[in-house]
This record gives C-alpha cells, structure tokens and sequence, in this order.
C-alpha cells in the first residue's frame, strides 16, 4: 500500500471544529485516500526537522532543530566491520553536513554537535569530529 504524507498550513485563527470538518471533506475525495491531522500549536516535527516558532518582542521567528525519532539509538555501521572507511563515516559527514547548512540557533548546534559526537562513539570511531565540523563550515573558493 502506497501511503504518502502531505502537511497544510493555516495561517491565523483556526478552530479545531473548521479543521475536522476540512478533513472530513478531504476524506469523501477518495475512498483509498484517508488523510490524518495532528494538530500543533507552536512547534511540529517535518522530515528530519523540528519547527518551532518563537515569539520575541511580538515578533514570531522559526526556530529549526534536527529531529530524531524516539526509536533513534545512535547505531551505524560499527568501525570493526569491513566496509570501507568513506562508508561507515558516510552517516557522520552527512550528519555534520545536514547541521552546518542549516539554520540552526548557537545551542541547537551545540546540542547536535554532541549528538554526532556520542554517535561517533557509539560506533567507536576514532574521529576528529571539531575538526570535521570546520572543514565543511569553512567557505570554498572554488
């Protein structure tokens, strides 16, 4: 079965009420087609990101986590294994590629640089992971 996911947004005041009818009228579009809401008031969960919106001086910004399901436990593939070396650090460089190029507030970059450490760890990879972090923050003249 092909399940796939789509995300509205509504801008203002909405009433839960509004939003149930609105996604029961999506639901008589299709027998096969069956949509669920899940309502969230400041902060939702899209893709590998954590939305949230912050309110300073009446002004709304967005603030971007990376998001990790609770299932999450940090294991890949181990160092004593025989796959190449560029693979099992693949999910390390990617995760400190996926936190430099985002939008990330000092402490959420801090929070997700330790995440990468601990994952290193986990795997025991010997890594040098500040260094890492400065290599692919630093700007390519190319």
């Amino acid at each position: 079965m092909l399940r796939q996911r789509f995300n509205f947004a509504f801008r203002g005041r909405v009433e839960p009420a509004d939003l149930y009818e609105c996604l029961g009228h999506l639901n008589q579009i299709h027998p096969v087609i069956q949509f669920t809401m899940k309502i969230e008031v400041s902060e939702i969960n899209y893709l590998d990101l954590t939305i949230s919106l912050n309110e300073q001086l009446n002004v709304l910004t967005l603030i971007f986590k990376i998001y990790f399901k609770q299932t999450f436990i940090g294991i890949d593939i181990h160092s004593a294994s025989l796959h190449p070396r560029v693979h099992k650090e693949a999910a390390i460089t990617s995760a400190i590629h996926r936190m430099v190029y985002m939008s990330l507030d000092p402490a959420s970059r801090i929070e997700e640089t330790d995440i990468i450490k601990s994952i290193a760890a986990k795997n025991q990879y010997q890594l040098y992971i500040d260094l890492m972090i400065q290599r692919i923050s630093a700007p390519s003249f190319l």
